[in-house]
């Protein structure tokens, strides 16, 4: 819309629109703070007004950077805790191919082993996302984040991982040299016939609709599913959820595990067969 800079709505009008939605029902809000870091004071200052009426609903953060304690506090005292979650992007476990991709004030990965902590002492969970197939991504790269991944699961964290599907008008896409991308959507057409065959339940030849210099589509979707088993097929998961089921629920814990193991070989097949 031609803006330099992203135009915030006055916190008075962000709370009367909140507090409506909760007499409508709703009782759950996604807030998002990216890509302006510098509105933390006014996220700050919102979260202190709604802490101040009765409602404790949950709340999902999406923040750009790690938001500091004082935000973290503040949004504690807003919301139910177990019910809120405060979820970063450092989509990659490697410090220099992150400051390449995204960046504005970059982290370690200690900061964020740190910052979830924290965030775990106030109740609230920690969510933190990774991207597999990134620009200029290699293959010890990769082995950063899976290092990486496994050391956040050790914090308490929720990690997620995924990958990307070239968006026409991205970056990416309007300049692929420049990424190190070789792009296989080039055109509506190209965009038709695969949304085509995804309504239809077909095999598309070209799932992500790119590769990198790296690696090949099938080889991204390995990486995805090697990400997603530390992130939930690791022991130590795998016990928790199975305890979860408790003395008095029986075979609950044991029957959520054997659906876990069930689901992530059936993803693994989808993503192999696509």
């Amino acid at each position: 819309m031609g803006q330099r800079a992203a135009c915030l709505r006055s916190a008075a009008a962000v709370l009367g629109e909140y507090e409506q939605l909760l007499g409508q029902g709703v009782s759950n809000f996604y807030f998002e703070y990216d890509p302006y870091p510098a509105s933390g004071e006014y996220y700050r200052q919102l979260f202190d007004a709604m802490a101040r009426g009765g409602a404790r609903p949950g709340i999902n953060f999406g923040a750009w950077t790690l938001p500091g304690r004082e935000l973290v506090a503040s949004l504690a005292r807003a919301v139910s805790p177990r019910h809120s979650s405060i979820c970063v992007s450092p989509d990659t476990g490697s410090p220099g191919l992150r400051r390449r991709i995204k960046g504005g004030p970059p982290y370690e990965n200690k900061q964020l082993e740190a910052w979830c902590l924290e965030v775990k002492q106030s109740g609230i969970l920690p969510t933190v996302a990774f991207t597999m197939g990134l620009p200029f991504e290699t293959a010890h790269d990769f082995e950063q984040t899976l290092a990486l991944i496994r050391r956040l699961k050790r914090t308490g964290a929720q990690v997620v991982a995924g990958s990307y599907k070239l968006e026409p008008g991205s970056p990416i896409y309007r300049d692929p040299g420049r990424f190190g991308v070789t792009p296989y959507r080039r055109c509506f057409e190209d965009y038709y016939q695969h949304t085509r065959a995804l309504a239809l339940g077909q095999p598309t030849p070209h799932p992500l609709g790119y590769r990198t210099a790296a690696f090949t589509e099938r080889q991204i979707l390995e990486l995805q599913f090697r990400a997603l088993r530390a992130c939930y097929l690791s022991p130590g998961f795998l016990l928790r959820k199975a305890a979860q089921g408790g003395p008095s629920s029986g075979s609950g814990g044991v029957k959520m595990l054997g659906s876990m193991l069930t689901g992530s070989h059936a993803l693994l097949q989808r993503a192999m067969r696509e």
